[in-house]
C-alpha cells in the first residue's frame, strides 16, 4: 500500500481518458446514493460534571472527512478518516473565570453489513488542552487522521470529551460522548478527485 498521505498525492499533468473519468463519476454517484444524509448530531450520553461542549459537525461543515483512494497507478486502495476536534468549555464553578484541563479522543467502528455486528477498529490518543468557562478550547484545530485498507466496511466515528479535576489533573470528573453524523466524502483515483456531498456514513463504493 502506498503510505503517502492523500494530501501529498501529485496530480498528473495528463487527464485520464474520458471513459476512466466517467467510471469514477458513476462510482461516486453510487456511493452517495447509498448513504442517507443525517439531520443532526447525536449525543450518546454524559456522566459526572461537564462543561458546555459541541462537535464541529454540521451539514455544510462536517465533523469528519472520508477520503477514499481507489486502486490505481498511485495506490492499492485505502481509506483515510480525518476527524475534527470538538469545542469544549471548562465547567462554570464560580462567579470568576474558571479554568480546567479538557481532553478528547475519537473511536472508529466498522460495521459488518452481513452480520450486523459493529466493533471498534481504531482509537486515537487523548489530546488535552486548557479551557475556561468563557473561552472554549478547539485544540488549535488539530484533528486526528487515521488510515485503513480499502474494504467493504462501513465506518462510523464517536468522540469522547473529558473534563479533568482542576485540583487533580489525572482524575476525570466528567465525560460526554457524541457520534459524528456528517462526513465529507472524497473519492480519488490516479490523482483525480471527486468532491462528494455530505453523507451520514463513510464507506467505499460497492
Amino acid at each position: 500500500m502506498n503510505r503517502t498521505s492523500p494530501a501529498n498525492v501529485r496530480v498528473p499533468a495528463r487527464r485520464p481518458p474520458v471513459t476512466a473519468r466517467l467510471a469514477l463519476l458513476l462510482m461516486a454517484a453510487g456511493l452517495l446514493a447509498q448513504a442517507p444524509v443525517a439531520l443532526a448530531d447525536i449525543e450518546l450520553g454524559h456522566e459526572g460534571e461537564v462543561g458546555r461542549h459541541r462537535l464541529a459537525d454540521m451539514y455544510d461543515s462536517p465533523g469528519a472527512v472520508c477520503d477514499i483512494v481507489l486502486p490505481g497507478r498511485d495506490s492499492l486502495g485505502e481509506t483515510w478518516l480525518r476527524v475534527n476536534p470538538p469545542v469544549m468549555f471548562a465547567r462554570n464553578r464560580t462567579d470568576a473565570t474558571d479554568e480546567q484541563m479538557v481532553g478528547w479522543n475519537a473511536s472508529v467502528s466498522a460495521l459488518n453489513e452481513e452480520t450486523g455486528a459493529s466493533r471498534i477498529v481504531r482509537q486515537s490518543e487523548t489530546a488535552r488542552e486548557l479551557a475556561s468557562d468563557d473561552l472554549a478550547s478547539y485544540f488549535s484545530g488539530q484533528g486526528w487522521l487515521a488510515e485503513f485498507p480499502l474494504s467493504r466496511a462501513t465506518y462510523s466515528v464517536s468522540v469522547e470529551m473529558l473534563w479533568y479535576d482542576p485540583h487533580d489533573a489525572d482524575r476525570v470528573e466528567g465525560r460526554a460522548a457524541h457520534a459524528i453524523e456528517h462526513f465529507t466524502i472524497l473519492l480519488r483515483r490516479d490523482g483525480e478527485t471527486m468532491h462528494g456531498r455530505t453523507s451520514s456514513v463513510c464507506r467505499p463504493p460497492r
